[in-house]
């Protein structure tokens, strides 16, 4: 399934959500970059990814800033079991670190510890951005046509913009706090450089060697009838499809797909 929950609310993922128009992922993937193209099925919720648009048109594309966005450091998730959390923190640190999937399952989550409450930060955040003025002025300079054999009957979306972070902070203020960090860190050492971990008694933050997108947005792209790419829709402020439109002030409406406290990742 495409769209998996972390809990009933989540202030990391309401401040993410809220701050920056952007949906949380579960998964980090090199795919979810500017201009990537994609589907969400009405049906079953699949998030398929199809290509990047410039594979449609051979050249560059609209220019693409990236930017820091210091302020995600200060928010925390909520408290979580640690033997919950694992789906979300072994793939992030495995990005992160560009090292095989940690084995974090058999490592750390004895009986002991599956319990322990833990929260997650991010840092050393950026976001990198393809304006919607750029995207569409280069959609109308460059049309962008659709190969004959790909029919997508779901809706059509197009990645304006991906947020990302160098940093992974885990912290715990349990009575097993210190062990549970301490085991964290000894479950990666093998597989990471010692300058990538620094622990404390109840914190262990894991900077990565490049950045992993946790969040996008996007737009949905209307197709006309000869199959052009030549048209964004900007989301109403009613609930629309999977999809819901937001808008803070001074910007474009993104569209936000799935529950407020849903996760996104690829299905294939």
């Amino acid at each position: 399934m495409a769209f998996s929950s972390l809990c009933k609310t989540d202030p990391l993922l309401d401040f993410i959500r809220d701050t920056y128009q952007v949906v949380p992922l579960r998964l980090p993937d090199a795919r979810w970059r500017p201009l990537a193209l994609f589907t969400v099925d009405r049906h079953d919720r699949a998030v398929r990814y199809l290509g990047n648009a410039r594979e449609l048109f051979g050249g560059p594309g609209p220019r693409v800033e990236t930017v820091k966005i210091p302020h995600v450091e200060y928010q925390r998730s909520a408290r979580h079991e640690w033997g919950l959390t694992l789906g979300v923190v072994a793939p992030f640190i495995s990005a992160l670190l560009g090292i095989p999937l940690p084995d974090l399952e058999a490592s750390v989550t004895a009986r002991a510890y599956r319990r322990t409450a833990i929260q997650i930060s991010l840092g050393r955040t950026s976001r990198s951005l393809a304006s919607v003025l750029g995207i569409a002025s280069w959609l109308e300079a460059h049309p962008l046509v659709l190969p004959a054999p790909l029919d997508p009957r779901a809706a059509l979306y197009i990645v304006d913009a991906t947020v990302s972070a160098r940093e992974l902070h885990l912290s715990t203020d349990s009575d097993r706090g210190s062990e549970l960090t301490a085991q964290l860190a000894a479950a990666i050492a093998g597989s990471a450089e010692p300058s990538r971990l620094a622990r404390s008694e109840t914190r262990l933050r894991i900077t990565g060697t490049a950045p992993a997108p946790f969040g996008f947005s996007c737009l949905e792209v209307a197709p006309s009838a000869d199959r052009t790419l030549a048209r964004l829709h900007l989301p109403e402020s009613a609930p629309r499809a999977a999809a819901t439109g937001v808008h803070l002030p001074g910007e474009e409406d993104r569209v936000q797909l799935a529950a407020a406290n849903e996760l996104t990742e690829f299905d294939s």
